[in-house]
């Protein structure tokens, strides 16, 4: 699957991110930072609690990690333009990576490492899905279909 760079929806983070200079604080969220990740790369509640207006964050993580806190942060209300992603993996947006898949057969989210195009089963109903080049920042997570939808009864 070629897909041309200025019409796909992935995330294209950098691993050298130009830090916002405003904002009353800053939380580096991630290995490191000043909170850490849950396991899965949710946001741990004690970063919602402290957090105020005006608070500026910074994650630190591999694209799965990233996209599952941005997803959590942009759910509590936190702008776009207060988060910034500092990428610790590979680079390229298209290569083998650790990815969330949401699964439209289910609707349950999936995490392996793959690259766009190629496929992961679904941890919840088993269905092999296709990487797709759709990602969705409001569920942190790259579009899967199935992958033998043509050859299904």
């Amino acid at each position: 699957m070629t897909v041309h760079p200025a019409t796909t929806s992935v995330p294209h983070w950098s691993p050298e991110p130009a830090l916002d200079p405003g904002g009353a604080r800053r939380f580096v969220l991630g290995a490191g930072g000043d909170f850490a990740l849950t396991p899965d790369g949710s946001v741990p509640d004690a970063v919602f609690a402290a957090a105020v207006t005006g608070d500026r964050f910074v994650i630190l993580g591999n694209a799965a990690e990233i996209a599952r806190a941005r997803a959590d942060l942009l759910a509590a209300g936190v702008l776009p333009a207060e988060i910034t992603e500092a990428l610790t993996g590979a680079p390229d947006p298209h290569a083998d990576q650790p990815r969330t898949v949401y699964c439209p057969h289910c609707h349950s989210a999936s995490t392996g490492s793959v690259p766009i195009g190629g496929t992961v089963p679904c941890a919840s109903c088993g269905i092999e899905l296709v990487v797709y080049h759709h990602y969705s920042q409001r569920l942190g997570a790259f579009l899967g279909y199935c992958a033998e939808a043509e050859e299904l009864p």
